[in-house]
């Protein structure tokens, strides 16, 4: 986990997760639901799901989620909206949140090394503090993923 601009005594009020499908989103809602305030009126971590043409059901992955870790579903909105860019909607959408939460991707070492990722290039340029996240993949993983 990395967190940019976290100050220690923050709170958290409005937290989005931007959702693509990756391996790491159940571990961003997660985190999401730890660093989102429970007792601040209004609290809320939106779950976004960016269409560019390939659908996700952001909805039935909420639902998997909270109920798959515990977690309260009541504090969790599912939200979808269509954009071309998905890096541009998502900075767009960041603007009325207090935090963003985002797995990172599980990309090749030539993919990264060629450009950022979807995440790393919200990461840069997100004014708002923002989290991001990565799951232990394993040794077993990560071999499948370099041979």
């Amino acid at each position: 986990m990395v967190l940019k601009d976290c100050a220690p005594d923050t709170v958290f009020r409005k937290v989005l997760v931007p959702r693509a499908g990756g391996a790491n989103g159940a571990l961003a809602l997660e985190i999401a639901s730890i660093l989102c305030d429970k007792d601040a009126p209004e609290n809320s971590i939106t779950a976004l799901n960016v269409d560019t043409g390939r659908h996700f059901d952001i909805e039935r992955f909420v639902d998997e989620q909270t109920r798959k870790k515990g977690l309260d579903k009541q504090r969790f909105v599912a939200r979808t909206i269509e954009a071309r860019d998905p890096v541009e909607a998502i900075l767009a959408e960041s603007a009325g949140y207090d935090l963003v939460v985002l797995g990172t991707t599980q990309e090749s070492v030539l993919r990264q090394f060629a450009s950022r990722s979807i995440p790393e290039e919200i990461v840069h340029r997100c004014a708002k503090p923002t989290v991001i996240v990565k799951a232990n993949i394993g040794m077993r993983s990560w071999l499948k993923r370099w041979i």
